[in-house]
């Protein structure tokens, strides 16, 4: 009963979930309308990790569609900005390129 108690404690929060996916999907309509090539590139890249029988338990969707938001981004925006994703207590880096 204890482990069932630790693992449902360990789950994230609904409302947390729904923010997060909320956040996720304005990223990637955002870059959509910035960027038409992005959502054939982001489906493009969900259907080559799905056939190769990596999508779902080993690599998420969003997992994919955040890996291709790199090669969309310019470099100034790998830099994320405070919030309760960082931790506040971790020194600050540059990234150089």
């Amino acid at each position: 009963m204890a482990a069932r108690a630790d693992k449902e404690s360990s789950q994230p929060s609904v409302s947390r979930v729904l923010s997060q996916r909320a956040q996720h999907h304005g990223l990637v309509s955002g870059l959509t309308g910035q960027n038409a090539a992005f959502s054939m590139a982001a489906r493009l890249a969900v259907r080559w990790v799905a056939a190769h029988m990596m999508a779902g338990t080993h690599l998420p969707v969003e997992a994919v569609e955040l890996i291709m938001t790199a090669a969309f981004l310019p470099a100034s925006a790998a830099v994320p900005p405070p919030g309760e994703c960082t931790d506040p207590d971790a020194p600050e880096t540059t990234i150089v390129g």
